[in-house]
């Protein structure tokens, strides 16, 4: 899975619980564990809408609006 968030925020970290995978937590993408991701995100300054998208084989699969406040 493949991971883009918009707005003013950023990707912590990725997991997928398995606990043999030596991928790393950073980066944009990780590969799936009996079809589970876990992506911690973190929300910048300004109030507004993170958009979280994950995609799988170049194929949006799904996204999640987060609605931010001050």
């Amino acid at each position: 899975m493949s991971f883009e968030l918009h707005g003013d925020g950023c990707i912590l970290g990725i997991d997928n619980g398995d606990l043999t995978s030596e991928e790393s937590y950073q980066g944009q993408g990780r590969r799936t564990h009996r079809g589970r991701c876990l992506v911690i995100v973190q929300s910048g300054d300004v109030a507004g809408e993170l958009v979280l998208q994950a995609s799988a084989d170049g194929a949006l699969q799904g996204e999640i609006r987060l609605k931010i406040t001050e």
